[in-house]
């Protein structure tokens, strides 16, 4: 490390408030994360995810979910070990997790039929993962700061601790935000080792990288990352460094693995990969496919990331130009190949299913967006300073970044993963663009609630996207065909005056429907409301085409109930209109 950037980020040149400032941002990040998961229905995986957390945990069982690794999910179940939960072992969703790849009922099972309230066992797991994001905060600050000095480390945390997508992810029980922070965590530890030769950092090195594999199987991209940072900075130890971390790391894995289930890792690996060159339906920009494009996450970012972030990201070289030093630019290879490594993997994967799938790209962006500093005049070096620069114009630039930021979190608060940017059109427009976890994972079923007491109305038609059971949350609705459902439709008839048409963006977008057309009849319709930016409601009570759509819909559908009772709010429709 050169002189010059010792003394950037020597702590004692940092004031004394620095600490304070830090916990500010962080108390914000944790009230922003809690105060919105309360309100998010489960989404699409949290169910099976905690069940088969508490499995791993109390009966070393990783048969259960093996198409994720088991370390998020143990996170999660932790506090479930001191409540009234139990497995369901005798039922039939338990062998039958057991004996196939389904195995959402034994996650509805455990998460709607427990001995504790299943929004109290929900917001239990939802938790630690916060937690996992607060650290993640708290990491990239201290990761800047080591690089680039306080200023830095401010700004990345800021970045960090206000992103909608960052948010979105540390509050549900998932893998996403769990192999962000270990990836950097690994990442931060090698660079120490590579600053600090010594066996501490290289040990600690292997265990954060075996922590990042058992995170999600994505992972694995960390090891050619670190081989190729260790080459380039200790060729001539290079390989033995490698073996060592390698070494530490699957045992650390195994660890995670009860030490015994290793092979179950193995087989899990081989599945995804599958899944991940074979495909999946998506959506992007308006069109349907399960062939993917390889420039799904390049746009994504693109139209989810906010607007300030996108402006820093584009900084970042600029930054390392402006600072001239050339011989310390090495030192940030630990950051920029795994950044590069893991973009590339995007681009080649054919699962184009939602941004969380590049989440840990964000962190490493974070810390790197610390380089700014090296455009401010209080963070240049003295070589490069310049004798006229002004402060005035490059802070008030800072500010107006930071208050974007700010007002980006804010204004989606507490609908975070239907975020979407200017660019995009924000969330309104954000069902045009993009599907699944990015606007639409079955997470506001208790909003939609909520809005139904409003509107005086005790049900409604529903064609919703997910495994949840609605009926959990108190909504009485009248079957439209969705996907992705585990419970046969429900008989139930509308019987509310008004007619209210509640659909998620999944179903609206025609996802997984044998009919992509099927509701694009209501694609122009101005809803009533859109709840969470995810479910569009609709009156139809006096909209006599819509009642005509539905009755067509119901009949080919093969519907008989549901198509005369359409028909008959159509009749009652004409006994009720005034004489001409």
């Amino acid at each position: 490390m050169s002189r010059q950037r010792a003394r950037l980020a020597e702590p004692q040149d940092e004031p004394r408030w620095i600490a304070a400032a830090v916990a500010a941002v962080l108390v914000l990040f944790v009230t922003l994360a809690t105060s919105s998961l309360r309100d998010d229905s489960q989404t699409s995986d949290e169910a099976i995810h905690l069940a088969a957390g508490f499995a791993h945990i109390t009966r070393a069982d990783f048969a259960v979910n093996p198409e994720h690794p088991p370390l998020a999910k143990e996170i999660a179940a932790l506090p479930l070990l001191f409540m009234n939960v139990s497995l369901p072992l005798q039922d039939p969703s338990w062998a039958g997790a057991h004996a196939s790849a389904f195995q959402l009922p034994l996650g509805e099972r455990f998460l709607y039929h427990n001995g504790v309230p299943f929004m109290t066992l929900l917001i239990a797991g939802r938790l630690p993962i916060v937690a996992l994001g607060a650290l993640l905060c708290l990491l990239v600050f201290v990761f800047a700061r080591s690089l680039f000095g306080w200023r830095a480390g401010l700004i990345s945390l800021t970045l960090c601790a206000l992103d909608p997508n960052i948010l979105a992810h540390s509050r549900l029980v998932t893998t996403d935000l769990a192999i962000s922070f270990f990836l950097l965590l690994a990442l931060y530890f090698l660079h120490r080792y590579l600053t600090n030769a010594t066996t501490l950092n290289l040990a600690l090195t292997g265990v954060a990288v075996g922590l990042t594999l058992a995170s999600k199987f994505s992972a694995v991209v960390v090891i050619p990352s670190i081989l190729l940072v260790l080459l380039a900075k200790r060729r001539s130890a290079a390989l033995a460094a490698s073996g060592v971390i390698v070494t530490i790391a699957l045992v650390t894995l195994a660890a995670t693995y009860a030490f015994v289930n290793l092979p179950v890792y193995l087989a899990g690996l081989k599945g995804v990969f599958s899944t991940v060159t074979g495909g999946s339906e998506a959506f992007l920009l308006g069109s349907i496919s399960d062939k993917g494009w390889w420039y799904y996450y390049p746009v994504a970012m693109a139209l989810k990331t906010p607007v300030p972030e996108l402006i820093v990201f584009a900084l970042i070289p600029f930054a390392f130009r402006a600072a001239k030093r050339g011989a310390d630019r090495v030192d940030h290879l630990v950051l920029s190949v795994p950044l590069a490594l893991f973009a590339a993997a995007s681009l080649a994967s054919a699962r184009d299913v939602g941004l969380r799938h590049v989440l840990p790209l964000y962190p490493i962006l974070f810390v790197l967006s610390g380089a700014i500093v090296w455009l401010l005049p209080a963070g240049r070096p003295a070589a490069s300073a310049h004798p006229s620069a002004r402060k005035a114009p490059a802070l008030v630039a800072v500010v107006v970044l930071a208050l974007w930021q700010a007002g980006s979190a804010l204004y989606i608060h507490p609908s975070y993963l239907a975020y979407f940017n200017e660019l995009g059109g924000g969330p309104s427009n954000g069902w045009r663009l993009l599907s699944d976890s990015n606007v639409d994972w079955g997470q506001d079923f208790i909003r939609l609630r909520r809005l139904m007491e409003a509107q005086g109305v005790d049900d409604l038609l529903l064609g919703h996207y997910g495994n949840q059971d609605p009926g959990a949350y108190g909504i009485a609705y009248q079957y439209l065909p969705g996907a992705g459902h585990i419970h046969p439709p429900p008989d139930h008839l509308v019987g509310s005056e008004r007619t209210l048409l509640a659909l998620s963006v999944m179903s609206l977008q025609g996802m997984f429907l044998r009919d992509k057309q099927a509701y694009r009849w209501l694609w122009e319709k101005e809803p009533l409301a859109r709840v969470g930016w995810s479910i569009f409601v609709y009156d139809l009570t006096a909209d006599r085409d819509a009642l005509g759509h539905l009755a067509g819909f119901y009949d080919r559908a093969r519907m008989p109930a549901q198509a005369a009772w359409a028909r008959g709010r159509l009749s009652r429709m004409d006994l009720t209109a005034p004489p001409k």
